[in-house]
Protein backbone atom coordinates (compact mmCIF):
# COMPACT_ATOMS: atom_id res chain seq x y z
CA UNK A 1 0.00 0.00 0.00
CA UNK A 2 3.05 2.21 0.69
CA UNK A 3 4.21 1.87 -2.65
CA UNK A 4 0.94 2.58 -4.56
CA UNK A 5 0.74 6.27 -2.23
CA UNK A 6 3.95 6.55 -3.17
CA UNK A 7 3.32 6.85 -6.87
CA UNK A 8 -0.12 8.32 -6.98
CA UNK A 9 1.64 11.11 -5.07
CA UNK A 10 4.00 11.44 -7.67
CA UNK A 11 1.57 11.38 -10.34
CA UNK A 12 -0.09 14.18 -8.54
CA UNK A 13 3.13 16.05 -7.92
CA UNK A 14 4.09 15.95 -11.19
CA UNK A 15 0.34 16.60 -12.76
CA UNK A 16 0.66 19.76 -9.98
CA UNK A 17 4.30 20.51 -11.83
CA UNK A 18 2.94 20.48 -15.26
CA UNK A 19 0.24 22.90 -14.31
CA UNK A 20 1.86 25.43 -12.89
CA UNK A 21 4.41 25.16 -16.02
CA UNK A 22 1.63 25.49 -18.36
CA UNK A 23 -0.11 28.56 -16.25
CA UNK A 24 3.23 30.91 -16.34
CA UNK A 25 3.58 29.73 -20.12
CA UNK A 26 0.09 31.25 -20.12
CA UNK A 27 0.73 34.57 -18.14
CA UNK A 28 3.66 35.33 -20.11
CA UNK A 29 1.77 34.54 -23.16
CA UNK A 30 -1.40 36.70 -21.52
CA UNK A 31 1.76 39.76 -20.47
CA UNK A 32 2.92 39.80 -24.14
CA UNK A 33 -1.09 40.16 -25.70
CA UNK A 34 -1.51 42.66 -23.33
CA UNK A 35 1.73 44.37 -24.85
CA UNK A 36 0.76 44.13 -28.12
CA UNK A 37 -2.47 45.10 -27.11
CA UNK A 38 -1.45 48.43 -25.96
CA UNK A 39 0.97 49.18 -28.66
CA UNK A 40 -1.77 49.31 -31.20
CA UNK A 41 -3.92 51.66 -28.51
CA UNK A 42 -1.58 53.38 -29.03
CA UNK A 43 -1.40 53.79 -32.59
CA UNK A 44 -4.80 54.35 -32.96
CA UNK A 45 -4.51 57.22 -30.12
CA UNK A 46 -1.32 58.65 -32.29
CA UNK A 47 -3.68 58.23 -35.70
CA UNK A 48 -6.72 60.64 -34.21
CA UNK A 49 -4.46 63.05 -32.75
CA UNK A 50 -2.93 63.58 -36.43
CA UNK A 51 -6.02 63.75 -37.70
CA UNK A 52 -7.32 66.18 -35.58
CA UNK A 53 -4.15 67.93 -36.17
CA UNK A 54 -4.24 67.97 -39.61
CA UNK A 55 -8.26 69.01 -39.73
CA UNK A 56 -7.17 72.16 -37.85
CA UNK A 57 -4.02 72.98 -39.49
CA UNK A 58 -5.86 73.09 -42.80
CA UNK A 59 -9.05 74.39 -41.32
CA UNK A 60 -6.92 77.27 -39.67
CA UNK A 61 -8.18 76.65 -36.13
CA UNK A 62 -5.62 78.39 -34.52
CA UNK A 63 -6.21 77.93 -30.92
CA UNK A 64 -6.36 73.90 -31.72
CA UNK A 65 -2.72 74.08 -33.63
CA UNK A 66 -1.37 75.81 -30.46
CA UNK A 67 -2.86 73.61 -28.10
CA UNK A 68 -1.38 70.79 -30.14
CA UNK A 69 2.13 72.10 -30.33
CA UNK A 70 5.00 71.34 -27.92
CA UNK A 71 5.88 74.61 -26.18
CA UNK A 72 9.20 74.75 -28.21
CA UNK A 73 7.01 74.49 -31.47
CA UNK A 74 4.64 77.15 -30.32
CA UNK A 75 7.37 79.51 -29.59
CA UNK A 76 8.83 78.66 -33.04
CA UNK A 77 5.62 79.27 -34.83
CA UNK A 78 4.59 82.79 -32.69
CA UNK A 79 8.55 84.04 -33.40
CA UNK A 80 7.71 83.61 -37.01
CA UNK A 81 4.24 84.86 -36.78
CA UNK A 82 5.95 88.29 -35.16
CA UNK A 83 7.64 88.72 -38.68
CA UNK A 84 4.46 89.16 -40.77
CA UNK A 85 0.71 88.03 -41.27
CA UNK A 86 0.34 85.08 -43.68
CA UNK A 87 -0.98 86.32 -46.91
CA UNK A 88 -3.10 83.98 -47.38
CA UNK A 89 -5.33 84.61 -44.11
CA UNK A 90 -6.81 87.44 -46.44
CA UNK A 91 -8.09 85.38 -49.50
CA UNK A 92 -11.46 84.35 -48.97
CA UNK A 93 -12.03 80.56 -49.02
CA UNK A 94 -15.06 78.99 -48.54
CA UNK A 95 -16.53 75.75 -48.51
CA UNK A 96 -13.11 73.66 -47.78
CA UNK A 97 -13.40 70.40 -47.34
CA UNK A 98 -10.24 68.30 -45.82
CA UNK A 99 -9.77 64.84 -46.80
CA UNK A 100 -7.50 62.85 -45.31
CA UNK A 101 -6.16 60.09 -47.72
CA UNK A 102 -2.89 58.25 -46.16
CA UNK A 103 -1.21 58.54 -43.12
CA UNK A 104 1.84 56.40 -42.17
CA UNK A 105 3.69 55.52 -39.04
CA UNK A 106 7.24 55.41 -38.00
CA UNK A 107 7.63 54.43 -34.53
CA UNK A 108 11.25 56.39 -33.41
CA UNK A 109 10.84 55.44 -29.98
CA UNK A 110 7.98 54.83 -27.22
CA UNK A 111 7.32 58.46 -26.80
CA UNK A 112 8.51 59.80 -30.28
CA UNK A 113 6.39 58.90 -34.02
CA UNK A 114 6.97 60.42 -37.65
CA UNK A 115 3.64 60.20 -39.36
CA UNK A 116 3.31 61.30 -43.55
CA UNK A 117 0.18 62.19 -44.23
CA UNK A 118 -1.26 62.74 -47.24
CA UNK A 119 -3.94 65.15 -47.49
CA UNK A 120 -6.41 66.22 -50.13
CA UNK A 121 -8.65 69.86 -50.20
CA UNK A 122 -11.36 70.97 -51.78
CA UNK A 123 -12.40 74.40 -51.73
CA UNK A 124 -13.90 77.83 -53.74
CA UNK A 125 -11.09 80.78 -53.43
CA UNK A 126 -13.00 83.75 -54.40
CA UNK A 127 -15.77 81.66 -56.47
CA UNK A 128 -13.21 79.41 -58.26
CA UNK A 129 -13.05 75.50 -57.63
CA UNK A 130 -9.50 74.81 -56.53
CA UNK A 131 -8.19 70.97 -55.93
CA UNK A 132 -4.95 70.79 -54.06
CA UNK A 133 -3.39 67.58 -53.12
CA UNK A 134 -0.44 67.72 -49.87
CA UNK A 135 2.24 65.30 -48.35
CA UNK A 136 3.59 66.50 -44.95
CA UNK A 137 5.37 65.36 -42.06
CA UNK A 138 3.95 65.88 -38.71
CA UNK A 139 6.90 64.44 -36.06
CA UNK A 140 5.07 64.13 -32.46
CA UNK A 141 6.21 63.42 -28.76
CA UNK A 142 4.67 62.47 -25.95
CA UNK A 143 4.58 64.96 -23.43
CA UNK A 144 3.38 64.53 -19.70
CA UNK A 145 1.43 61.22 -21.17
CA UNK A 146 -0.23 63.19 -24.16
CA UNK A 147 1.19 63.50 -27.60
CA UNK A 148 2.45 67.24 -28.65
CA UNK A 149 3.74 68.20 -32.82
CA UNK A 150 7.28 68.65 -32.22
CA UNK A 151 7.49 69.80 -35.80
CA UNK A 152 5.24 69.70 -39.30
CA UNK A 153 6.48 70.23 -42.41
CA UNK A 154 4.21 70.80 -45.87
CA UNK A 155 6.60 68.62 -48.06
CA UNK A 156 4.30 69.28 -51.09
Amino acid sequence: MNGRMIVVSGVILLCLFLSVMLNISQWRENAKLKEEISFYKEDEVVSKFVHSFIESFFAGDKKKILSSLTKEARQELESMEKEGPDPREETQIADKKIDIKKIFFDRVTGKEVNALVFVETDYQLNGHPIHEEYEMRVDLVKEGGEWKVKDYLTLR
